[in-house]
């Protein structure tokens, strides 16, 4: 990004570089359109490979943590188990992504378009193309562009079976279920909000985009209702589900809350009844920990300059691998671009927390936490 004078400095070139790798999709290039296709190109790898190494880590190393499922303990055969998953991960994620090239080319979009929004949208990343974005995209394409996003938004390392953590078919159907019905409200609400004779259509995809964690554009004028923005930043908080390219709090987190808070209510409606308190003692502690980071990098994106809204949409964008979707509907895209050095480095550092969801701590912690 700096040889080529696509970012202006280095900082800016970390910011895009990030980014990529995070599936992020929030970008400091002024001009697509004026930028050399070489480097479109390469935007999109680095989220085609960010999404895969994000789908090998979760198949392969978090069950040897014992984090992402009761009753996964450690596989001392590591080596094989990550060899595995990353061939069967990469066969299907690079088998998924020529089919969704291909459907988009047949939808009308331009070969070299067509496999840029296709690594995108599996790598729920959200970089796209050319200035216009998805607005320039015919419904077909939009439709397509739907498909690849959740495709990578779902469990799809746990349906590989490839060495994968065995989630079993209840827990996969609890996600997939509170999947759709977050998608089919989101959608209305984003509709009712923008009105308009397409708002059904332009408000199922800025939802799916925002569960998704995709961040692709939604022709959101920075005029848009306040409530499709927070509708929309509740479902970008979300996220889609683990083993998935998706960021945020993840379905299956979100599941867990749920019912910790009904055990709750039963607590304090019946406090001398015995009711389990289950697991979610560490879901709990993570979603705190993810407001407090969100918090502080708030107030670091207000003190240079940014007002409440935009730097608490960045930092929401940022923290869960969001693209431009909530940037452009406040208008934060303008706060981006004249954010100081120290605020790129600040975003940047979010986009890495977000994507790597603490786990780089807890791999560093293992050993003592085995031998405690």
């Amino acid at each position: 990004f700096v040889l080529s004078d696509a970012a202006p400095n280095f900082a800016r070139a970390i910011v895009e570089a990030v980014s990529g790798v995070t599936a992020t999709g929030l970008s400091v290039i002024d001009s697509l359109d004026s930028t050399p296709r070489a480097i479109v190109l390469w935007r999109a790898m680095l989220q085609w490979m960010g999404g895969a190494a994000t789908l090998v880590f979760a198949a392969a190393l978090a069950p040897r943590l014992a984090i992402a499922a009761p009753g996964a303990g450690p596989d001392a055969a590591f080596r094989p188990r990550l060899r595995r998953v990353a061939v069967a991960a990469g066969l299907v994620y690079a088998v998924l992504t020529a089919v969704a090239a291909a459907a988009l080319a047949l939808a009308g979009v331009a070969p070299f378009d067509a496999a840029c929004y296709a690594m995108s949208g599996l790598s729920t990343g959200g970089f796209a193309p050319g200035d216009a974005g998805t607005a320039g995209l015919g419904k077909g394409a939009q439709a397509v562009l739907m498909l690849a996003m959740i495709a990578g938004a779902l469990n799809l390392a746990g349906a590989w079976r490839a060495g994968a953590v065995r989630s079993g078919a209840p827990a996969g159907r609890a996600e997939l279920g509170l999947f759709l019905v977050l998608a089919a409200a989101g959608a209305g609400a984003v509709a009712m909000a923008m009105g308009g004779g397409d708002a059904a259509w332009r408000g199922l995809f800025a939802a799916i985009s925002a569960l998704t964690t995709t961040g692709f554009s939604a022709g959101l004028e920075p005029s848009a209702p306040a409530f499709a923005v927070l509708a929309l930043a509740g479902l970008a908080l979300i996220g889609g589900a683990r083993g998935s390219t998706a960021g945020g709090l993840k379905l299956s987190r979100a599941l867990l809350l749920l019912r910790r808070a009904r055990r709750e209510l039963e607590r304090l409606a019946h406090p001398h009844r015995a009711v389990p308190a289950g697991a979610g003692h560490d879901i709990w502690a993570f979603f705190v920990l993810y407001i407090l980071v969100m918090t502080v990098l708030t107030l670091v994106l207000a003190a240079h300059g940014s007002g409440f809204e935009p730097a608490s949409i960045l930092a929401l964008s940022a923290l869960t691998n969001t693209g431009p979707l909530l940037a452009e509907a406040v208008g934060a895209d303008a706060d981006l671009a004249s954010l100081a050095w120290s605020g790129d480095l600040a975003i940047a550092a979010a986009m890495l927390a977000g994507r790597l969801e603490g786990f780089a701590l807890i791999v560093a912690l293992t050993p003592l936490l085995r031998r405690r």
